[in-house]
């Protein structure tokens, strides 16, 4: 009994340990990103005169076309600085280093935040927005318009947070896990589902999934107050 305990015990500090390091990676991530992006909007400040220069002789020889290219040109970097920001900044680098993986993988992200306070501990954050959005990502970036859409609102007290995604495959459930029927047996969205249910059932939180042949949601209601 001793020695199970020894092993439970080191499996504690591990997953942990693990934890820290997502932190920091997604930390270490959001900040630099923040900073290639002051760098950017920096760039295009210090071109902006002569942005106006170009943009005034295509208007000027009524270059419509070539107007309108440049203008989304420069849109284009305007957007590409475009940083998610949220109350919370474990929550922002989560939701930002999850964006650009998006980007790579052109699958469109949207995201909807309203609360002011998290109460709820970084590992439970990390085991539940990491899970949800992984297993999103990967079902999206398997079809050609792959979307993932999430939301963290507050409601009286507590957290909701919901998370969608489309995906391409019929989805099989048993006991808590979820498998694709393809051919290749690809793993939908697996394991990460059951550490999701433990974790917000450890937190005295409910989770409803949903889901069809093209659709695929995650609701999660958890307290969140001062008195946790």
């Amino acid at each position: 009994l001793n020695s199970y305990r020894k092993i439970i015990e080191t499996l504690e500090e591990q997953m942990k340990q693990r934890i820290l390091v997502e932190k920091y990676e997604m930390e270490l991530s959001y900040f630099t990103n923040i900073q290639d992006s002051l760098d950017t909007l920096s760039r295009i400040r210090h071109d902006f005169k002569n942005h106006l220069i170009v943009l005034d002789s295509y208007a000027s020889q009524n270059r419509i076309s070539d107007l309108r290219n440049y203008i989304n040109q420069v849109h284009s970097k305007l957007t590409d600085t475009k940083m998610i920001s949220t109350p919370n900044d474990l929550i922002s680098s989560i939701l930002n280093t999850k964006n650009a993986a998006c980007q790579t993988r052109n699958i469109t992200f949207l995201t909807d935040c309203n609360f002011e306070h998290i109460y709820i501990s970084d590992f439970a954050i990390i085991t539940i927005l990491g899970n949800i959005l992984d297993n999103a990502i990967t079902a999206a970036s398997q079809i050609p318009n792959g979307k993932v859409e999430l939301t963290l609102f507050q409601i009286d007290n507590y957290l909701e947070i919901s998370c969608y995604n489309n995906h391409n495959g019929n989805i099989i459930e048993k006991n808590g896990f979820f498998s694709s029927t393809k051919e290749d047996n690809y793993n939908l969205h697996g394991l990460g589902i059951s550490n999701v249910r433990d974790c917000v059932n450890n937190l005295h939180g409910t989770t409803e999934i949903s889901y069809d042949a093209t659709n695929f949601t995650v609701d999660i209601l958890i307290p969140n107050r001062s008195d946790r």
